[in-house]
């Protein structure tokens, strides 16, 4: 397993703790409980598992929180790293509040279809991941979730 320490460069972000580069991608924390992901041209599979393995570790032992996903650089998901969101979402377990926003219109309204036809044909798991055309609606929507920061 590649842990985010060895994919990562770190650096410190005024005050707001640290900002870490897998690749292109960047994340960050937002305190007390927003963790964020800019994706940038082609997502690979060590990658995505780096930037998982930092969430859980900065996760761990905190009460709720939640993911926004700034997809508005993202070009295209190896195929390694849709294995590892798969593995993932087939793993279960307590799924963040996540929104994901950036994405465009086309690219949202296929995700639309595809969560549809999964549902009924039974193969949906787990809620789908709200797409959102702008950071500001991502934003309300993660703010309208209980428990979770309402400023940012």
């Amino acid at each position: 397993m590649v842990h985010a320490t060895d994919r990562a460069a770190t650096r410190e972000v005024g005050g707001a703790g640290d900002e870490r580069h897998f690749g292109e991608h960047s994340a960050w924390v937002e305190e007390p409980d927003v963790f964020v992901m800019r994706l940038v041209g082609r997502l690979e599979g060590a990658d995505l598992q780096a930037i998982l393995d930092w969430y859980a570790v900065w996760q761990e032992g905190r009460g709720k929180c939640c993911v926004l996903v700034d997809v508005t650089r993202l070009k295209t998901l190896s195929p390694a790293a849709r294995e590892v969101s798969n593995v993932r979402r087939r793993n279960g377990g307590a799924m963040p509040a996540t929104a994901v926003f950036g994405a465009s219109y086309t690219i949202r309204v296929v995700a639309d279809m595809v969560m549809r036809a999964r549902r009924i044909l039974g193969n949906a798991s787990g809620a789908a991941t709200p797409l959102f055309a702008t950071e500001a609606e991502a934003r309300a929507y993660l703010a309208s979730r209980a428990g979770i920061q309402r400023s940012a």
